[in-house]
């Protein structure tokens, strides 16, 4: 077939050569009518073989087959006018021949509206309306004005050969509609696209009919001149088009999805223009042989203008919305596609009827299987009437529920925890039905479940804490009120427990306390319930027993319990424990039996520890006691009630005064001088300690600072100040101890602050931080009751301690005990090994003070010497003394 076409081809270009040949040739300007006589068959054997591709859809392959027929037609009527005009010399028109070609014109243009694409909106086709009128109405007012309106009716002319003549330019037109039609109605996909072609093959179509009507209206149109040489070109382009479509129909007929918009869109517009330019070539050339023309064809082109930006105006406000929501459902469907939250469309009764492909993520369900089942299916039958009931209320209103979580089983037979949230869409028409937003919270629910665990149990023993058991005591006690149930409540505290972490590490303690939980758990009922409170304090709630007996035996059970040795570290660890029990009375509430077993507890530790002690009423009394002083004393202290004596420190071996310590006295407005012994412990025992222990160091600073203007440094050497362990604890004590040096301006080597060996053992590397945090101050320290702890002896050369009181338990047996003296020959000698001053306190006779000079005591005090007296009378004293052999006994009148 590519060598016919070829051939073909080459004819026409042999039959352009010869027409534009100046040869003169007669018979060569005759017969060249009949250059299109082996065209005609070929464009149809072409259109047949387009129209019986399958790579083109139906509608396509009748309009190529309807565009042959009219090719045919014309080449049909083509023959015979050459038959009357070369072979018969007979006047062609009119004749056969013109029902051959005004037959070409309709096919043509069914031919072509197959070719273009069907409308199928309402608002394409309104709009293709527009522009096609817009475009006829000016290609008409050309076609009268330039055409038409040339045409003369000659009276000896019938009026049927009229008709037929201007039948042409009426099927030009109607080609030209068909033109206009493809242009707008069809994507373009390049230049050489056979419907392209196509289309430019039949606007030369349409210019030799142009030139072959006015040549023939001028008398001038000769066989061989231009609308021959259109023609020719019409048949070239429409064989060319023919054959690129068989050839290429699968291309063709594959457009890619993205292309480019409707070409010509400026159609319409140019349309208008050009309208618009023939009124104003009217104006000009003042032709008044066509008429009004111009004009009608100018208002009727500016309506239709204005309709069609109308209706653009519309259009693109219409395409502005949509291109807005398309773009929310593409961010709604691109959200949904990606959400980890599964989203699911139901029924009232659960029936699933839409699923996103996340429930394949959450529980592994494919989402296409999902439509037609029941949540039924997937849910744990406990949660089953809980969903039912849900979705009735869902259904009911139109607000989004409240989060529920339901148990869902996934494929792999698991149970996961999910959070929903539901809407009623129902009367929606794009949803209609329940939309259930569905969140994956397992591990959130093992979260929750696993920090309320560790907000009422003990991390170290798993035992439930204090939050817990005093949940479970109350419970206990409204069961007692409605049932007259018994309820008792034991607290278990291990006796010097401290010492075990101290010498064994935490590690070791804390596995103790997990042995000591265990024994507990093994010892009591399974109904009752054994709690860490904190620390090594335990506690055990018991309800239903018959006696006090029965309690009795369970702390005997325990006590022996606890005496069995644990072996932790490579050695067996014991460790006793104090028990005190309360039984709740009618109207307890928790706190009054917690506090009562709490009271009874410390009975037990004072009566010698490893026993047990029942809560009595005159405990309670003792509380009371208690409360009332810690109350007394905090008035006292805002009120200024306290007071600061001293008492002298001596040097043992020449009697001179070396220093005083200061001591407090509670000035009480009804019971006078109170001394430390009676309220010290009250305030230790609380927050009162820490300001008054402040006011105490603050008073005696400044009374040194006093002593130091009016005496020589060499008369008072220090002032002491006793430091309580909460007091050392705090955390601001040491910039209170600078703030007090840089306000009172005392010497700070004068000021000797004086700590209990108690202290040292609670937490040996934080006490030796802040002792020297201190001497870097320029105070000195002292160690108080020194020999009342043995276990710091190991510890005494990692503290930065200039004095050690040896305590007045040693000094008041000296001469009755000698291991006593030799105690305290140890401790001096133990003082002089590491470069310490001794200071002996109690000293009460002149025996002991003997002794202590034997063995070397550097400094003492006592009642031999003087008792604690008020700052004035310790002031007259100094101002009076005079240094001698002889002991010189100060006396506080």
């Amino acid at each position: 077939m590519r060598l016919v076409v070829g051939a073909v081809l080459a004819w026409i270009g042999i039959r352009l050569f010869l027409m534009l040949a100046p040869i003169g040739n007669e018979f060569i300007a005759k017969w060249i009518g009949w250059y299109d006589f082996p065209l005609g068959p070929l464009v149809v054997f072409l259109c047949y073989r387009v129209c019986r591709s399958p790579n083109i859809d139906v509608r396509s392959r009748r309009g190529w087959l309807i565009i042959g027929l009219s090719y045919l037609t014309y080449w049909l009527g083509n023959c015979t006018w050459n038959t009357f005009e070369v072979i018969l010399e007979i006047e062609p028109f009119p004749s056969i021949a013109d029902v051959f070609f005004l037959s070409m014109y309709p096919l043509m243009f069914i031919g072509l509206l197959m070719l273009s694409e069907p409308l199928n909106s309402r608002r394409e086709k309104i709009k293709f309306s527009l522009d096609i009128a817009t475009i006829m109405v000016a290609a008409s007012a050309f076609m009268m004005y330039f055409i038409v309106a040339r045409v003369e009716h000659d009276p000896e002319t019938a009026l049927w050969e009229t008709a037929i003549l201007m039948a042409y330019p009426v099927g030009d037109i109607l080609i030209a509609f068909g033109v206009v039609s493809v242009l707008l109605r069809r994507r373009s996909s390049g230049a050489m696209n056979p419907v392209s072609l196509l289309l430019v093959s039949q606007a030369a179509m349409f210019a030799a009919d142009m030139f072959f009507f006015v040549q023939s209206l001028d008398g001038t149109y000769q066989t061989g001149g231009i609308p021959d040489l259109c023609f020719l070109l019409s048949w070239a382009l429409m064989i060319l088009a023919c054959y690129l479509q068989v050839l290429h129909g699968a291309q063709a007929a594959q457009r890619p999805d993205s292309e480019r918009p409707y070409p010509y869109r400026l159609s319409p517009y140019i349309a208008v223009i050009a309208g618009y330019g023939l009124l104003v070539f009217d104006h000009i050339t003042h032709n008044e042989r066509v008429g009004s023309i111009p004009l009608p064809t100018a208002l009727l082109l500016t309506s239709l203008v204005i309709i069609r930006q109308v209706f653009a105006a519309r259009e693109l406000a219409q395409l502005h919305a949509s291109q807005a929501e398309r773009k929310a459902e593409q961010r709604f469907a691109s959200l949904v596609k990606h959400a980890s939250d599964v989203v699911l469309v139901t029924d009232v009764e659960g029936t699933i009827r839409f699923a996103t492909r996340s429930i394949e993520r959450m529980l592994g369900w494919p989402a296409e299987t999902m439509p037609g089942c029941n949540l039924a299916v997937l849910m744990h039958h406990e949660d089953i009437p809980t969903m039912q009931r849900f979705l009735r209320e869902v259904s009911a209103h139109s607000d989004i529920s409240e989060p529920i979580e339901w148990r869902v089983r996934n494929r792999d037979d698991g149970w996961q925890y999910v959070e929903v949230i539901a809407s009623n869409l129902a009367s929606d028409p794009n949803i209609g039905g329940l939309v259930l937003n569905c969140r994956d919270v397992t591990d959130r629910r093992g979260l929750e479940d696993r920090l309320r665990h560790m907000a009422f149990h003990d991390p170290l023993t798993l035992l439930p804490n204090r939050n817990l058991f005093n949940d479970r005591v109350q419970q206990a006690l409204d069961r007692s009120a409605r049932h007259s149930a018994s309820v008792a409540v034991m607290f278990v505290d291990l006796d010097n427990f401290k010492n075990i972490n101290d010498s064994l590490g935490h590690e070791m303690g804390d596995n103790l306390l997990v042995a000591v939980a265990e024994r507990l758990r093994r010892v009591v009922r399974p109904s009752d319930t054994v709690a860490r409170l904190g620390g090594d304090e335990f506690a055990v709630l018991l309800e239903d027993f018959k006696t006090a007996q029965d309690l009795s035996a369970l702390a005997v059970r325990m006590i022996d319990s606890l005496n069995v040795p644990v072996f932790l570290a490579s050695k067996h660890v014991t460790v006793t424990g104090s028990i005190g029990i309360a039984i709740a009375a009618e109207g307890d509430k928790t706190q009054d039996i917690m506090r009562n077993a709490d009271v009874a507890m410390y009975r037990a530790k004072a009566r010698g520890k490893a026993n047990y002690e029942f809560f009595e009423a005159t405990m309670h009394a003792q509380i009371l006691e208690h409360m009332e002083m810690e109350m007394d004393l905090r008035r006292a202290l805002q009120a200024g009630e306290f007071v600061v004596h001293y008492q002298p420190v001596v040097n043992l071996q020449n009697n001179v005064i070396v220093g005083v310590e200061a001591l407090v006295r509670w000035n009480h407005p009804h019971r006078g001088l109170v001394y430390p012994g009676t309220f010290i412990g009250v305030a230790e025992g609380s927050d009162l300690i820490v300001n008054l222990g402040r006011w105490v160091l603050f008073e005696a600073c400044a009374q040194g600072r006093r002593w130091q203007d009016t005496f020589p440094s060499d008369v008072l050497q220090h002032i002491s100040v006793n430091i309580s362990a909460r007091q050392l604890q705090h955390e601001g004590f040491v910039g209170e101890m600078k703030t007090i040096l840089a306000q009172t301006g005392v010497r700070p080597e004068s000021v000797v602050l004086e700590i209990t060996e108690s202290v040292l053992m609670q937490n040996v590397e934080w006490t030796r931080e802040r002792l020297r945090a201190l001497k870097d101050l320029g105070v000195r320290l002292a160690l108080d009751d020194f020999g009342t702890g043995y276990s710091a002896l190991s510890y005494l050369h990692q503290f930065p301690f200039d004095v050690l009181k040896i305590d007045r338990s040693f000094v008041s047996k000296i001469n009755d005990e000698a291991t006593n003296d030799a105690l305290v020959r140890t401790i001096v000698a133990m003082g002089y090994s590491l470069g310490l001053s001794t200071v002996a306190e109690g000293i009460e006779n002149l025996g002991q003070l003997a002794e202590l000079r034997r063995v070397g005591c550097n400094a003492g005090q006592g009642f031999l010497f003087s008792q604690a007296a008020p700052a004035e009378v310790i002031g007259r004293f100094l101002a009076t003394l005079r240094v001698g052999p002889q002991l010189t006994v100060i006396s506080s009148n």
